[in-house]
């Protein structure tokens, strides 16, 4: 099997290289009329004339005859076909947007055509390595030796270079053909454009083409033949219009047009110019064992390949059943249809035409080969009985409704492809002489958007069929191609031979070869993984620590104060003052375990430990193990209800709460059943006082010390699909396991230090608690909450010489992302190549991505390990060291650790072949014991006995599996190792920022909410990043009841679940869309527009407003957002809260904590609390601080009262101070915040009046600027920083900056620059006039950042205030006082700059403009005479663009030129 481009590479020539007839133009009858195409024709022809060079839309075959033929005889066969169908003899046009033909006489079509042209014969030696490609090269073999369905290589090559040639049908030209002779043959190329002729038209053509070559070498007369005009077609064409309307319903409401995309590519491309092909022969015993069980199920061969192919498509694709696309002759009709149809059908039989339909036909991937065939029987009956409703127009209706008609095509050609070239004789003695034959090879059946899977031939006849392979190469490799021909290859005999079982079904299939089965036992072989070793249990780990670093440190906290919680705003958060030795640590835990003897835990009991992280945290932990007790983590904030069920499933003796924790009543745990918790003890730690002696019993006598290593070690509970969580038993053996590798990995000992910093529902917690502890490490524990606060961890990281961190990639993202923790980090002498403590960055929970990785190398100067790993598998099982290979596009999963199995299953159990994507199945020492008091989901999630499929690469020998539900695949990499990459999820399984959870689990919580009849939860993608929603059916109620229903979902989700599956978006409809099935239509769903409305409350009120509307709207992915709307209610979460922290620092120089945000939800609150620290009346003080220069590494916090410290600015770059344009006020420069230098403090200059009302206004350009100047110096002066600035000016502003830059540098200021944004020199405005009212209006629309109005526009103040309002800006919201002083400021600006002597600046200026065709005196180049450095740059646009926001960027990107 050998792989070949479908169309000739360029350097073969064009169709100029080709002998062409003269024009046939003049030739045409005058008297022939222009006639309409048929309804098959117009669509292909439309797309020709859309790609007029793309060869696709030809069909293309070649005769390989004997070499004696006579050709002069073989064309006038040629040209009598063509004489016999006026169909194929037309030229084609667009008039007046219609397509029509023109029908020519026989002389002028053959005198536009190339007929038969005798190319001689074809030397393969000179063919270049390029035209070879993907086939054997020239001489290296014969034709009698090839496959039926191939060709030799330079006959390919050949047909390749006439095909990449496109028929020229507006000219007359539909088909085109030429001879060559070549390895003793006679090769016959001939194409048909796909707008006179379809496949069937053209087998037919060369069939009658035969045929009358037969009669001719015989010398007998033509036979005839019966065919209809092209007129008649077209009239049963138009007759049978209503029929294919009637065909067109009934597909649109089959619901066969709402199927997902079930291609293999799963997306979609134009078809390719050079599609690749493959083909290989199907013998004649898997014929016939096809053709018997075709017999057997009592169906034809056509449904049987279709039913065959389709479901190896299917299986491999990962779908249950997928949609292909089966062509329809469209020839002859049943009885059955109506009139008009058959009259169609019998019409295009006789005429030379495009008749061939592609309709749907799902194929399912598993269950009974009977059940399959007979589905697919019944839908090719369906297709027979609608088969007019055009392809095109389907598709069209299924995009429509975000669906696809099918990816691949299934083609079945039941004709042989050898045509007798004489009659059949006898020899003198009667003997019967062979027959000589042309055989057909098809090159080129039409467009491949997709994939094309042909089977040409007719089966048990002794000859050989070819299965064809064409694929769009936009889609797939050549390497994907060969693949699927080898196991088809393979699939085909099989599928014979089990379709004729009793019992025959899919499921008994595999998919992958038995070479690649080979491949796939090298892979999974367990000497790969297999690591003997000693086992211990966790306090067995820990008690050899103790004994080896008994005054090592093992713990380090910050206590919180008498009375209060710890959180990261706290003054304690970096004391870091609590420590515990190993020693230490060991006696409060044997101390403890005694208590809870005392309390009535028994060994093997399990206790909810309900605790926020700190010391007490580990005492109880490793209390616990000395009590021989189950540790069950408890968030402290989880819904007390859900905390009852985790009590109840565990069968928890005791809850143990942590200081500053109260027990939880049975009345809370079990609001319905109470009694069920009312005799569960409860008891609560007092806080730990490192200073406190404590008496405690010796280790021997303590039950931990005699755990068995298969008894559980801790219970985690996971979300369920029931809406019950489920508890996940994880033994010592497992968790020990996962430790000691991790060990191997990445081995830490005293005096490392790793942060332990994850929630206690996240099951990497668990290493966290037990791995360094283990090893003589001291663990860091973060403060409660400070998982979420990056500049933070940041500082706990750099203070405490943390060695080793683990980070959702999520997290991740959001602290290098930081510019506070970026600049702690880097001031700490973090970074790429740099010494540093920290040597391991632990990465887990969600796909990690290649950004991701960069930035952990360039922030952290440590790439990350990248694990993966589920629950019911003692957190990790596999691993990849992102530091092979950072700049990998994907990166993978890995490989699997010690003792474990990988297996990647399909549905039916059978493993798939590397590079196809089926469900990862884990097995080995690690898996969990199973869910507590739950087997039916224990029995549906482990599989004790492994399917007989996977036994292939388990030597025979079963095993127990754990179904992960994650889709992944082999891939292998360049040295030759194999590592998993992960592709999804079967189910409806998500994770939110590294939180597991079942949509299930929170459709069952939101069935309980009365007037909620059913609903959705999905996750929305529709925004920036990924959202929680719940889409509820709520009847037909009004809007007002509708909130009040998803107010109280929100309040039940609350109250029953934990904070992470809370939906953050809500959305009502009377009843939820079902789809065929009858199920919810959640692909319907995802595609609303759940974004939440923005309020129509008034605001922003002042630039901090504007500024925070701007930054979350963004960063939710939003047009706009309402000063009162609530960030967590449309749909902010933690991460994306930390992306506005991250904002508004880089873009406004505050710091703002996390917890301001939560407490402060609404843009109103935010600035509020911001501005409450600002002081009154900040945003029109004289100098308003856009960005205050950098300051110090913590930067000043908004919920704290620090002091800014004076910071080292030697390295940063010059404060900017921008001057006001006309209006007086700095607003309209915030939006450059963005994209000017993070470290650069920014300054707004504004008019004074603003702040004093009896400032009045300057009455000179020269006054202006001694104002300015002054204001300058003593926000330098104030901030101790140099007296070196840059200047910047848009509009009066930028003229202003050149007057205060010439002051400045006259009274021994260094001023960097100045940048002039569309302003110009004083002396051009001399004798312009004074502005009126209505250009006051446009100066404050431009303020505004809004687009010029139309010069003939009358504006109003009422009218300009509103379109600023409705654009977002605080411009709009000004107060009538201060709205009263922009105005006058205007009037004095203009008054100043028609009178003003502009000076000169000894420096650098640049002026970004626009041009002003309106305004012939302002030139850029006046400013020449004002400054010793002088450039410009224009732009297209208008005055306002200059404060635009959308064009800043460009503005911006021209300041470093």
């Amino acid at each position: 099997m050998g792989v070949a481009d479908t169309t000739a590479p360029a350097c073969f020539g064009t169709a100029s290289d080709l002998p062409t007839a003269a024009n046939p133009s003049a030739q045409h009858s005058a008297d022939s009329p222009w006639l309409p195409l048929t309804a098959n024709a117009r669509g292909i022809y439309f797309a020709a004339v859309i790609d007029p060079t793309n060869p696709c839309y030809n069909t293309a075959e070649v005769l390989q005859c004997p070499a004696d033929t006579d050709l002069a005889l073989l064309r006038e066969a040629f040209e009598q076909l063509y004489r016999e169908n006026e169909g194929f003899r037309v030229r084609t046009r667009i008039a007046d947007g219609a397509a029509s033909q023109q029908i020519l006489t026989e002389e002028a079509f053959l005198a536009g055509i190339n007929l038969l042209v005798d190319e001689g014969e074809l030397d393969g030696g000179e063919l270049e390595e390029g035209e070879l490609s993907g086939t054997a090269k020239a001489g290296e073999e014969s034709a009698s030796d090839l496959p039926d369905s191939d060709l030799p290589a330079p006959v390919r090559a050949w047909a390749q270079r006439l095909l990449a040639q496109p028929l020229a049908t507006d000219e007359g030209v539909t088909v085109r053909s030429a001879a060559v002779r070549y390895g003793g043959f006679l090769w016959v190329y001939h194409s048909f454009s796909h707008v006179v002729a379809d496949g069937f038209a053209a087998f037919n053509g060369l069939s009658r083409v035969a045929a009358i070559y037969r009669a001719l070498s015989a010398g007998q007369p033509v036979p005839a033949t019966r065919r209809m005009s092209l007129q008649q077609l077209l009239d049963a064409d138009d007759a049978a219009s209503t029929a294919r309307d009637e065909d067109v319903a009934f597909w649109e409401a089959s619901g066969a047009l709402e199927q997902e995309d079930t291609s293999l590519a799963g997306r979609t491309a134009s078809p390719s110019a050079q599609s690749v092909r493959l083909a290989f022969s199907i013998d004649v015993p898997t014929q016939q064992a096809l053709l018997d069980a075709a017999k057997q199920h009592a169906v034809s061969w056509p449904v049987l390949a279709t039913a065959a192919v389709g479901s190896y498509l299917a299986r491999v694709g990962g779908y249950p059943q997928a949609s292909f696309g089966v062509p329809q002759m469209n020839r002859m009709f049943a009885r059955t249809l109506p009139e008009a149809t058959r009259a169609l059908g019998t019409a295009s039989a006789q005429t030379g035409c495009t008749a061939v339909n592609v309709l749907p036909v799902q194929v399912a991937a598993t269950g009974p080969i009977t059940e399959s065939l007979q589905s697919v029987k019944e839908q090719y009956a369906r297709n027979a009985e609608h088969p007019l409703a055009r392809q095109e127009d389907l598709e069209r209706t299924a995009r429509n409704a975000q669906s696809r008609l099918f990816g691949a095509q299934i083609n079945v050609v039941p004709f042989d492809a050898v045509l007798p070239l004489a009659a059949p004789s006898k020899d003198e003695s009667g003997t019967v002489q062979p027959v000589p034959t042309a055989r057909i090879h098809n090159i080129s059946a039409g467009p491949v958007a997709d994939a094309t899977f042909t089977l040409r031939g007719m089966p048990g006849r002794g000859n050989s069929i070819s299965c064809e392979i064409d694929m769009n190469p936009a889609l797939y490799t050549a390497e994907e191609l060969e693949r699927h021909a080898a196991r088809l290859s393979e699939w085909l005999p099989a599928y014979a031979a089990e379709a004729q079982r009793e019992g025959a079904s899919l499921n008994n299939l595999g998919l992958a070869t038995e070479a690649e089965l080979a491949t796939l036992r090298k892979l999974t072989a367990p000497a790969l993984t297999d690591h003997p070793m000693e086992y211990k249990t966790l306090l067995g780990r820990f008690r050899d620590a103790v004994v080896a670093h008994p005054q090592a440190l093992a713990v380090l906290d910050s206590a919180p104060a008498p009375g209060e919680g710890l959180t990261p705003e706290s003054e304690r958060a970096y004391a870091f003052d609590r420590a515990l030795t190993y020693a230490e640590l060991d006696e409060r835990a044997r101390a403890l375990a005694a208590q809870l003897l005392d309390w009535g835990v028994r060994p093997s009991d399990a206790v909810g430990l309900r605790v926020h992280r700190g010391a007490e945290q580990y005492v109880a932990l490793y209390a616990l193990l000395y009590a021989g007790a189950t540790y069950v983590p408890v968030l402290p904030d989880l819904p007390a209800e859900r905390v009852g069920v985790m009590m109840e499933d565990a069968e928890c003796s005791l809850l143990l709460h942590g200081p500053g924790l109260h027990p939880l009543s049975a009345e809370e745990l079990n609001p319905q059943e109470p009694a069920r918790h009312a005799n569960l003890p409860q008891h609560t730690l007092p806080q730990l006082s490192i200073e406190e002696p404590v008496q405690a019993p010796a280790a021997e006598e303590l039950p931990g010390t005699k755990t068995g290593l298969d008894e559980d070690a801790y219970v985690l509970f996971t979300s369920g699909s029931t809406g019950r969580p489920k508890g996940v038993a994880i033994s010592h053996r497992a968790i020990d396991n996962r430790l000691r590798w991790q060990q191997h990995q990445i081995p830490v000992g005293e005096g490392d230090r790793v942060l332990h910093k994850t929630p206690i529902s996240f099951d990497v917690h668990v290493w966290e608690l037990y791995w360094p502890l283990a090893e003589g490490a001291a663990v860091v524990i973060a403060a409660p909450e400070g998982h979420r606060d990056p500049a933070y961890l940041a500082r706990v990281i750099a203070g405490q010489s943390v060695t080793a961190v683990h980070f959702v990639p999520t997290m991740l993202s959001a602290l290098t992302s930081s510019p506070a923790a970026r600049r702690i980090l880097a001031d700490a002498g973090f970074g790429q190549g740099r010494e540093q403590p920290l040597r391991y960055v632990v990465c887990s929970g969600e796909a990690l991505q290649k950004d991701q990785v960069q930035a952990a190398g360039e922030v952290l100067g440590v790439y990350p390990l990248n694990l993966y790993g589920p629950t019911e598998a003692a957190v990790d099982v596999t691993f990849w060291e992102t530091s092979n290979d950072p700049q990998r596009e994907s990166v993978p999963i890995g490989e699997p650790v010690w003792n474990t199995g990988t297996l990647i299953l399909d549905p039916t159990g059978h493993p798939v072949p590397v590079g196809v994507t089926g469900e990862l199945h884990l097995s080995g020492v690690q898996l969990a014991r199973g869910y507590k008091n739950n087997p039916q989901a224990t029995a549906a999630a482990f599989v004790e006995q492994a399917p007989a499929g996977a036994l292939v690469l388990l030597n025979g020998e079963s095993q127990r599996l754990y179904r992960t539900g994650d889709l992944a695949c082999w891939e292998i990499l360049p040295d030759g190792r194999a590592v998993i990459g992960y592709r999804g999820r079967t189910d409806y399984q998500i994770k939110v920022r590294g939180q597991r959870l079942e949509l299930g689990d929170i459709e069952m919580a939101l069935a309980a909410v009365e007037g909620v009849s059913a609903s959705v939860a999905l996750l929305y993608r529709g925004l920036r990043e990924p959202a929680l929603a719940a889409v509820l059916e709520v009847g037909d109620v009004s809007a007002e009841r509708a909130e009040q229903l998803v107010e109280a979902a929100r309040e039940h989700c609350a109250q029953v679940l934990p904070d992470y599956m809370v939906p953050t978006l809500w959305h009502t409809l009377p009843a939820l869309p079902v789809s065929p099935s009858g199920k919810a239509d959640r692909k319907l769903l995802a595609s609303l527009d759940l974004t939440p409305q923005t309020s129509d409350a008034e605001g922003p009120h002042g630039l901090l407003e504007q500024q925070l509307c701007s930054i979350i709207a963004g960063v939710l992915g939003r047009e706009r957002f309402g000063v009162d709307e609530d960030f967590f209610a449309s749909g902010g979460h933690s991460l994306a809260a930390l992306e506005v922290i991250a904002a508004v620092e880089e873009q406004l120089g505050l710091s703002v904590s996390i917890g301001a945000l939560f407490a402060h939800p609404t843009v109103q609150a935010l600035a509020a609390s911001i501005a409450g620290e600002r002081g009154e009346g900040a945003e029109f003080a004289p100098v308003l601080p856009l960005r205050e220069h950098i300051l110090t590494q913590r930067e000043h916090v908004v919920t704290q009262c620090e002091q800014p410290v004076v910071p080292d600015t030697t390295e940063a770059p010059a404060p900017l101070f921008i001057l006001p344009p006309a209006g007086g006020l700095g607003w309209c420069y915030a939006g450059y915040l963005s994209h000017l230098p993070a470290q650069q403090g920014v300054y707004a200059v504004q008019a004074e009046a603003f702040s004093d009302p009896n400032a009045g206004f300057a009455s000179s350009l020269q006054e202006l600027a001694e104002g300015y100047l002054k204001l300058i110096e003593k926000t330098l002066a104030e901030r101790s920083l140099p007296r070196r600035f840059a200047l910047m000016g848009w509009s009066v502003g930028g003229t202003a900056a050149v007057q205060v830059a010439a002051l400045a540098q006259a009274a021994g200021a260094q001023v960097e620059r100045v940048i002039l944004l569309d302003a110009y020199p004083s002396e051009q405005w001399q004798g312009v006039p004074a502005p009126d009212e209505q250009e006051s209006f446009r100066a404050l629309l431009r303020m505004g950042g809004l687009p010029e109005p139309a010069a003939d526009e009358q504006l109003d103040l009422p009218g300009t205030l509103e379109r600023l309002q409705q654009a977002g800006s605080a411009m709009g919201y000004l107060p009538e006082e201060k709205l009263g002083v922009c105005l006058g400021s205007m009037r004095a600006s203009a008054a100043l700059m028609r009178g003003a002597e502009q000076a000169f600046f000894e420096g650098d200026v640049l002026l970004v403009g626009v041009p002003h065709e309106d305004q012939p005196y302002l030139d850029a180049a006046g400013w020449s005479a004002h400054a010793s450095s002088f450039r410009s740059v224009l732009l297209e646009g208008t005055h306002p663009d200059l404060v635009n926001p959308a064009r800043l960027a460009e503005v911006t990107g021209h300041f470093a030129g």
